[in-house]
C-alpha cells in the first residue's frame, strides 16, 4: 500500500500501457509498488507511462529502517534494464530521485513537461541554502533573504523551458 504513487494500465490509441503516477515523496513501499508494476509491463511487452510530481524520496528513520535505499535503487535499476518504450510527462516537480527515477535522460525515450513544472537535483531552497550561506548568514533578514535566493535559483534552473534548453527534458 503506498498512496503516494498510483499504478495501472491503460489504453492509448489502442495500444495498452503501464502507467506510473507519482503524487509525492517515494517510499520504500512505493518503490515496490513500481517496481512489480516495471517488471509486469516488461514481461507482457507493455509501454510505460510516468505521470510525475514528485520531489525525491521521504528522508525519516522509518523509512530507512523500510529499505528505502535499497528499493529506491531496485526502481532505478528496472528501469534502465527495461527494454520497452518509456515515456514521462512532469505535471508539477520532477526533483532529485524524482527526476532521476522518473524522467531523467537514462532511463526515459521522450520526456516532456507543463510550462509550469519545476525539474532540478535539488530544490530550489536547498540549491539555494547550499549556494549562497554566505550571503544568507550576512543578511539582516536571513528567512527574505533565503527565499529570494531561492526564487532566484529556481527561475534559472528548474523552470521546464529552462531545463528543455539545457536538453534534460525533450519538450515543453
Amino acid at each position: 500500500f503506498a498512496p503516494e504513487v498510483v499504478t495501472g494500465f491503460a489504453r492509448i490509441g489502442g495500444q495498452s500501457v503501464g502507467v506510473v503516477a507519482a503524487t509525492d515523496k517515494l517510499t520504500s513501499n512505493a518503490c515496490v509498488k513500481i517496481g512489480e508494476l516495471l517488471n509486469t509491463c516488461e514481461t507482457y511487452s507493455l509501454p510505460v507511462i510516468n505521470l510525475v510530481d514528485c520531489k525525491g524520496v521521504v528522508a525519516d528513520a522509518a523509512q530507512e529502517n523500510g529499505a528505502l535505499i535499497r528499493e529506491t535503487a531496485n526502481v532505478m535499476y528496472l528501469y534502465s534494464q527495461l527494454s520497452v518504450p518509456k515515456i514521462a510527462l512532469v505535471t508539477g516537480s520532477a526533483i532529485g530521485a524524482g527526476y532521476t527515477a522518473f524522467c531523467s535522460k537514462s532511463f526515459t525515450d521522450y520526456t516532456l513537461a507543463w510550462p509550469d513544472a519545476q525539474i532540478g537535483a535539488i530544490e530550489a531552497v536547498s540549491a539555494a541554502q547550499l549556494l549562497y550561506a554566505d550571503d544568507i548568514a550576512k543578511a539582516k533578514n536571513k528567512d527574505a533573504a533565503a527565499k529570494k535566493l531561492a526564487d532566484a535559483y529556481a527561475e534559472e534552473n528548474t523552470v521546464a523551458a529552462v531545463v528543455s534548453a539545457k536538453g534534460y527534458i525533450d519538450n515543453v
